[in-house]
């Protein structure tokens, strides 16, 4: 329908809003012609990519932290530092805004390019107790839902130096989940500021979703087993909040790259 109204286009976004009132905003891949999808907005296919738009200024774009794509991303990320050392780059914007989640130790591997000493991921963990994580709280039942610190850092262990550099976050209401984790635990802890939108998911993330069907109505029902709180400890259950606030058009993705370095060239 989008194609019969609108023509052949490299992506749709539309805005949809449920019977409650809440919006969402959508990002359909497009067509170019009939049957044919379109190129991703921007043409961007790869998954991790690095560039250097201005003198001492070098971009990350990491559209996923997939845990498959571990190996791919750290030989990326080791190629990418080179890149961005020999470049005498003094600005780093890491862009995330089509960054659906993956796993935190993918996303720990960056976070470990860009710190001198260990940084929390979170402060809290609240968990429903299940058979495979009953360490959390030997005491505990199963079924129980307990409240526990969060001890596990990230730890630098790379041997090169990390980056000294001003570091910036590029975000929109299409980041989520670890994507969202990755952004919190640089903002709290000084290395980065966030630009962009706030995100679509909330800054406090839930995680190890399970999926149970209902017997009678066959419905699934979505329920956590995790929820993680940012290391800050602030506990507000709504998305991260820019620190420069810039509107993100899905079809013209280069345009807020490039209102973003305004933004930072101003901020010196």
């Amino acid at each position: 329908h989008l194609w019969t109204l609108l023509g052949p286009q490299a992506a749709f976004c539309p805005d949809i809003v449920d019977r409650n009132g809440n919006r969402r905003r959508a990002l359909l891949q497009g067509t170019n012609k009939a049957g044919a999808p379109a190129a991703p907005p921007g043409g961007q296919s790869a998954k991790f990519e690095v560039s250097t738009p201005a003198k001492g200024v070098g971009v990350l774009r990491i559209a996923s932290f997939d845990p498959a794509l571990r190996d791919a991303f750290a030989a990326f990320l080791d190629k990418a530092f080179d890149t961005l050392d020999k470049h005498g780059t003094h600005t780093l914007l890491i862009d995330i805004r089509d960054n659906p989640g993956g796993a935190h130790d993918v996303s720990d591997l960056l976070v470990g390019y860009l710190i001198d000493r260990p940084v929390p991921t979170a402060s809290k963990l609240v968990a429903r107790i299940t058979d495979d994580n009953r360490d959390l709280d030997p005491d505990a039942a199963v079924g129980n839902v307990v409240s526990v610190p969060f001890r596990e850092p990230v730890e630098r262990k790379l041997s090169r130096a990390p980056f000294k550099g001003r570091v910036f976050v590029l975000v929109s209401q299409d980041t989520y989940s670890q994507a969202i984790v990755f952004a919190t635990t640089l903002k709290d802890a000084g290395i980065a500021r966030i630009i962009g939108e706030v995100t679509g998911g909330n800054a406090n993330q839930t995680g190890q979703i399970i999926i149970t069907s209902l017997a009678n109505t066959k419905l699934q029902a979505l329920s956590p087993i995790y929820v993680i709180y940012r290391p800050s400890g602030d506990t507000a259950m709504v998305g991260l909040q820019p620190d420069i606030a810039l509107p993100h058009d899905p079809l013209a993705p280069e345009r807020m790259i490039e209102a973003a370095l305004r933004s930072i060239a101003e901020k010196k």
